[in-house]
């Protein structure tokens, strides 16, 4: 029973571990930054357990509270570290406000 109990403990922990849409901390994130002329870079850190369509889901999210009218992707760099190494999976995205 003991086992059981440990089981579905690690299990919530684990499903719990990804990063979450939030302003960039020390446990991961969102930052953004206005390039001008309707243009920013959203930046998206996620730990090991963020994947990456979560990841371009955040970015999305952000960019449509950035740019209310629609906005189109300019560019999209995915980098993640390699095995059991330390470090920020990291979406750079480039998006472009659409202006009605």
């Amino acid at each position: 029973m003991r086992n059981i109990l440990l089981v579905i403990i690690l299990s919530f922990l684990v499903v719990g571990c990804a990063t979450s849409y939030q302003p960039k901390s020390y446990t991961g994130g969102f930052e953004d930054i206005n390039l001008g002329q309707g243009k920013h870079e959203i930046t998206f850190f996620g730990n090991g357990y963020t994947q990456k369509n979560q990841m371009q889901y955040y970015t999305k999210k952000r960019s449509g509270e950035l740019c209310a009218d629609g906005f189109n992707i300019l560019k999209e760099d995915f980098s993640a570290p390699g095995f059991m190494q330390n470090g920020w999976r990291t979406l750079a995205t480039t998006i472009e406000c659409k202006i009605k």
